[in-house]
């Protein structure tokens, strides 16, 4: 029987779940990667994905073909009668901030960004490469960290982590030259450490300036 890449279950029926969600790219890349999931990782994860597109072509990456052409996507679907509820929680997250444009000051909308959303994406992407890379499913006995690289060394949740990634694993990962899906849409790198090959870091970036990493260690790590 077929096993999902993502949840690691031994399942009925498998599907193919691409990697990074097909949505980002204006066009779908040759090159996209797809991984066998079964329908509840495949398609329980679609509002997530929905708004992981939404900030990523949004938050400091709109200059980039491909993200201006999901930004009007995504105005299409949330036209959705079905993307009420998503339509709803987006606007409570709006807010209005004052910014300085041409020596006067406007008010302008913003999205809070909901961390949890982008996170649970960002570890369904790495669960994903790592699949691709080893050809297994993460084992049960290792754990997944996924986060903006950018927002977690401003506010790391640890410290020690946090020097090990700038201090040892970005430098190892200087080395390796990023796979590229899509016209510069989404790259990354695989590091693997050389006494355990599920030990993983993955840097990842989408539309070449939104960056998060990925981290697959032992639970008790």
């Amino acid at each position: 029987m077929p096993i999902c890449a993502i949840c690691g279950r031994v399942v009925e029926r498998v599907t193919s779940d691409h990697i990074p969600p097909k949505s980002m790219f204006g066009t779908k890349p040759s090159n996209l990667i797809t991984v066998p999931a079964c329908p509840e990782c495949n398609g329980g994860s679609s509002t997530d994905d929905e708004y992981f597109r939404l900030i990523a072509s949004e938050v400091d990456t709109a200059t980039h073909p491909d993200a201006q052409k999901a930004s009007e996507a995504i105005v299409r679907s949330m036209a959705r009668p079905q993307a009420s509820g998503f339509r709803e929680a987006l606007r409570k997250s709006i807010y209005g901030i004052e910014v300085d444009e041409g020596g006067s000051t406007q008010v302008k909308p913003f999205f809070g960004l909901d961390v949890q959303h982008l996170d649970r994406t960002a570890k369904k992407i790495v669960k994903g490469l790592f699949y691709h890379a080893k050809g297994y499913p993460i084992p049960a006995n290792y754990k997944v960290l996924a986060a903006n690289l950018d927002l977690f060394m401003e506010k790391p949740v640890s410290v020690e982590l946090a020097k090990l990634i700038v201090n040892y694993l970005l430098p190892k990962c200087s080395w390796i030259k990023p796979t590229t899906i899509g016209n510069d849409v989404f790259s990354y790198q695989v590091f693997f450490e050389d006494d355990d090959p599920n030990t993983v870091f993955v840097p990842m970036q989408f539309y070449k300036r939104w960056r998060y990493f990925g981290l697959v260690l032992e639970s008790d790590a």
